[in-house]
């Protein structure tokens, strides 16, 4: 049809001489505009429109779960409104009803996705799809630019990465791996699966997915799914001796929330009740029966989550005293290495310093007759700090910003807990006070992204600062990449990063060699740093865990003490009651050899005179009764 087709249409029926009747129909034009496909979050506009309405028509819409809008509707698009809308034309007297589609583009599952639970035997799988009757090509007519993946790990000091990106060549769908290791995309992504997962899960798979879809207007459509591992760590080991401590934890390597327990499945024969609600089990002895598969499992109310397995294996003790002498070794051997490793340490540092010490010179204009002083031994500071009592104002805070650059003082929790510091926080001065307490607890990407409220940075401020977060970094990692110093210090180029740590190096404040093959640095010791009001709990409760661990220990030994004394006393038993023995059979045989009183001639013989006759036969009633001295010494008698 076109434009020209609408219009009044009349039906007259005549007769030869008159009109009998006349029909008048009117066909006008509908204009229907819909927007879809959109995305979730965008308008959504529906409109109803007639060209040269005849009469007055009544325009209502009717969503996909039955509920009216009278005229047009403008919303912001959602996962509700997807579906077939109906729109309603009324003149009164008759009613036009058609149905049109909306498509609304989005992810599943939707928002808040929950976390997901796996474990080292368990699938794993992080789900993430198109929304139901969602088509390729209706994604593709937005304009989309981009489809990935993004991993978040859990440690703060790695940076996330970009794990998979999906070719959106037409027909062929494809994801292109960015990182190796990780976990594997479903096979075909054009139905609408964006799903990772894999067979078993790993350790290394916990942390936080990003699914993401980019698109040319700029609007971006992700879900982020956190993934738990659950695990079950064995403290010392899987592989016990009858009798050692065992401390089991299972754990996902965060604080479960209230809503989670955990129950446990101990062998069928061990010793411990079935389904224990701890997330911590010590057994102080193990035995037997508790080898076997431990299992855990994660519940959610009444919902399964996972479970994790893990299998000990107990082995029993053949000697009670060797494995005591053993331990007894093994802890004199460690106790010498210790010696040797400290002697070894002391003597290479002293051996470092008298190679140090040359170059390290006091560069001060009055240097006294003989030039140039030597600074082999460290400063005190602790009168520099005792000064800062008798200053307020903002000569306190000159004084601080002065002592932020004093060489070699790296610890500041001191200057925090002064009276008069601490009234520069809520004064004119606070923004000095928070750069000290930056420089107590903090890092250099800290200053900057606090740079805007904190003073600017004196060169030996900044270099200060960056020593500080080199401390910071080598207290958790061993090797330090030049790719992450130069991204946490902000510099420029790698000798500058090489001179930074050289530096530190003659600061006596790590202790290490650059590796310049593999561009990084092997940490051997560093300095400490002012412990934060957060990590004292940590270090209690590690403290605590340690000596419970020495406590179990000591247990241990002393068991294994107890059984050789008892292993000794019941030695010692067997040999006085053998001695015992031994002593009465000799006075037996004693007093059995002299009991003939009648002198030596008659019983020489009687000996003759048995040895010259025949052997007799034997009663068997007499030859099986035992032959005791006694009666042996009465049948000679008789026969003589």
């Amino acid at each position: 049809m076109t434009k020209a087709d609408f219009g009044i249409f009349s039906c007259t029926v005549k007769n030869r001489f008159e009109e009998v009747a006349k029909e008048e129909y009117s066909l006008v034009q509908i204009n229907v505009e819909v927007d879809s496909p959109v995305l979730v979050g965008e308008r959504l506009s529906l409109s109803c429109s007639v060209t040269n309405p005849v009469r007055t028509l009544e325009i209502s819409w009717v969503d996909p779960h039955g509920h009216k809008n009278s005229g047009g509707v403008t919303v912001q698009a959602a996962d509700q409104h997807r579906g077939h809308w109906t729109f309603i034309l009324n003149d009164g007297s008759t009613e036009k009803i058609e149905k049109v589609k909306v498509a609304v583009i989005d992810l599943l599952p939707p928002a808040p996705v929950l976390p997901q639970f796996t474990s080292t035997s368990r699938p794993v799988t992080v789900p993430c799809s198109l929304s139901a009757n969602t088509s390729w090509e209706e994604v593709q007519s937005k304009g989309v630019l981009q489809v990935g993946w993004n991993f978040y790990p859990p440690t703060p000091l790695c940076d996330q990465s970009s794990l998979l990106s999906l070719s959106l060549e037409v027909g062929k769908q494809t994801w292109v791996r960015q990182t190796e290791g990780m976990l594997q995309p479903a096979t075909n992504p054009r139905n609408g699966d964006l799903s990772l997962g894999r067979r078993l899960g790993r350790t290394e798979d916990a942390g936080d997915y990003e699914c993401f879809m980019k698109f040319q207007n700029g609007a971006i459509l992700s879900r982020t799914v956190r993934l738990e591992v659950l695990q079950i760590l064995a403290s010392p080991g899987t592989q016990l001796t009858e009798g050692q401590h065992l401390k089991l934890i299972c754990t996902t390597g965060r604080s479960l929330p209230p809503d989670l327990r955990v129950l446990w499945f101990p062998p069928s024969e061990s010793s411990l009740p079935a389904a224990s609600t701890s997330a911590h089990i010590h057994i102080p002895r193990v035995g037997r029966a508790d080898s076997g598969t431990w299992r855990c499992d994660l519940w959610r109310r009444e919902e399964l989550l996972t479970s994790a397995e893990l299998l000990l294996r107990i082995d029993p003790v053949e000697n009670s005293h060797v494995w005591r002498w053993l331990t007894v070794f093994i802890a004199a051997a460690i106790l010498i290495l210790l010696i040797v490793l400290f002697v070894v340490v002391q003597r290479r540092r002293q051996r470092t310093r008298r190679q140090r010490r040359p170059r390290r010179l006091c560069q001060c204009k009055k240097t006294g007759q003989h030039g140039l002083k030597l600074t082999a031994k460290p400063r005190h500071h602790k009168m520099e700090v005792e000064q800062l009592l008798s200053l307020s104002g903002s000569a306190l805070a000159q004084a601080v910003s002065s002592l932020l650059e004093t060489p070699g003082l790296y610890v500041f929790s001191d200057i925090l807990e002064l009276p008069n510091v601490r009234e520069l926080e809520n004064g004119p001065h606070a923004p000095v006070y928070h750069l000290l307490h930056l420089f107590a607890y903090g890092t250099y990407c800290d200053y900057k992204e606090k740079a805007a409220s904190l003073p600017e940075l004196t060169p030996a401020q900044r270099n200060k600062l960056r020593h500080l977060s080199i401390i910071s970094l080598a207290s958790n990692l061993k090797c330090l990449p030049y790719s992450l110093l130069l991204q946490q210090l902000e510099l420029k180029n790698v000798r500058e990063l090489e001179d930074l740590l050289i530096d530190a190096v003659y600061c006596d404040i790590i202790q290490g060699k650059l590796d310049q093959r593999n561009q990084q640095v092997e940490v051997d010791c560093s300095v400490g740093r002012d412990l934060g009001p957060n990590e004292l709990p940590n270090i209690v409760s590690t403290l605590q865990e340690w000596c419970t661990g020495c406590e179990a220990v000591l247990c241990g030994i002393e068991e294994q003490v107890s059984r050789a004394n008892q292993y000794r006393e019941s030695q010692l038993k067997v040999k006085v009651q053998v001695e015992t023995e031994v002593s009465n059979l000799q006075k037996t045989l004693k007093a059995s050899a002299a009991s003939p009183s009648s002198g030596p001639a008659p019983a020489g013989g009687a000996s003759n005179q048995d040895a010259d006759q025949p052997a007799e036969p034997r009663d068997p009633a007499s030859s099986q009764e035992p032959r005791q001295p006694g009666k042996k010494s009465s049948k000679v008698k008789g026969k003589h």
